[in-house]
């Protein structure tokens, strides 16, 4: 991967071996499904008590200064609350995508919202998209999404979209997981391009970390391996 990258730190192919007790930053991801797949086996039966007790560590937090804790670990309780909302609707059988009408309506007005506070807590810099004093935000945003895919799917004319997005959504754990080895070609290909801009590196990287992933995940299928690399 740091062949591939203009990265400011290397990244050896036997580290990857000793990543259990040597944590590498950019691998964090893998931290969190860990140590978030534990708490979920382990207390599946009071899901809203993991809940209340990974947003509260996650304000705790906000109190503590950034250099008494890895980063990596504030990257796993910052996003340990948007793991947990999922359990809990998987635990009480609530479906992911709200039934009610003119769904489309709501997601604009819903998505409106998000986008200006988005927006203005971006321009106040009031701290990363995850951070606990921004979760109202990312929520609504994510119940706009919610109440988008639900549009999608009553609109006939779009079903063909909302079949492709129902196919990434099955894969999303692969993608989630594969992504940072396709992604790791973005800078080079921008590079060797000359493109150093931020909107093209953005979108380039949003296309590609997706589709590239999916792509990498449907040959791995093909080859019957995907499942022994816990891809689903």
């Amino acid at each position: 991967m740091s062949s591939l990258t203009h990265v400011h730190h290397m990244v050896a192919w036997h580290q990857i071996l000793l990543i259990g007790w040597q944590p590498i930053s950019v691998l964090w991801f893998l931290y969190a499904l860990f140590f978030m797949q534990i708490g979920a086996v382990l207390l599946w039966r009071y899901p809203v008590a993991i809940l209340a007790l990974s947003l509260v560590v996650d304000l705790a937090v906000v109190f503590v200064p950034s250099a008494m804790l890895p980063k990596i670990v504030l990257d796993i309780i910052v996003q340990t609350p948007f793991f947990y909302v999922g359990l809990l609707l998987a635990e009480r059988g609530l479906p992911a995508l709200p039934t009610v009408r003119r769904a489309g309506l709501w997601s604009t007005g819903i998505l409106v919202v998000y986008g200006g506070l988005a927006y203005a807590m971006f321009e106040g810099h009031v701290g990363r998209p995850v951070q606990f004093i921004m979760l109202p935000v990312a929520f609504l945003g994510l119940l706009g999404l919610a109440f988008l895919s639900r549009a999608l799917l009553h609109n006939a004319s779009l079903s063909f979209l909302a079949s492709g997005l129902a196919r990434l959504g099955q894969a999303s754990l692969a993608i989630y997981l594969l992504h940072i080895l396709v992604l790791a070609l973005v800078p080079r290909i921008l590079h060797q391009m000359h493109v150093y801009a931020a909107v093209p590196a953005l979108i380039c990287g949003t296309l590609v970390g997706v589709a590239g992933s999916y792509v990498l995940y449907l040959g791995l299928e093909k080859i019957r391996i995907a499942r022994f690399l816990a891809l689903r």
